[in-house]
């Protein structure tokens, strides 16, 4: 189990600072943080580490997409979503969406996946949002 400490760091690490300011506003060691991310790691809580881009500034598009998905098709489209190329991230929800991707690419290649996955067997709606700005 975490400390409430244990938390804020993750919470900083996840946040991308740099893990020098992190051990100096905490006093501890680099190595002890490195050390404290690499079991984490190893128990599976850390799931990636990764940069947040403007994909706008790329020339590129990011979308965040709900789908509607029949219950009983619901495993096998998890898996042909998964296979898609420009689905960044897949996510099983209790919320309004039962799965929500994070697809990033060029308009035309994002268009093309959307109509692919319209098509997939199971898949009732999906509701594309297209990202203009990362506010926070």
């Amino acid at each position: 189990m975490e400390t409430n400490e244990d938390i804020t760091i993750l919470n900083e690490i996840a946040k991308d600072e740099r893990l020098e300011d992190i051990a100096k506003r905490h006093k501890i060691a680099i190595a002890t943080i490195r050390n404290h991310i690499k079991r984490l790691e190893d128990d599976g809580v850390i799931v990636d580490k990764k940069y947040r881009l403007r994909y706008k500034l790329l020339g590129m598009q990011q979308i965040i997409l709900g789908l509607d998905v029949k219950p009983e098709n619901l495993l096998e489209v998890i898996k042909k979503l998964k296979a898609l190329k420009n689905v960044d991230e897949l996510y099983r929800t209790s919320g309004d969406h039962v799965l929500i991707a994070n697809m990033t690419g060029k308009g035309d290649e994002l268009a093309e996946e959307l109509k692919r996955i319209k098509k997939i067997e199971g898949v009732n709606k999906i509701y594309p949002a297209f990202v203009e700005e990362i506010e926070k």
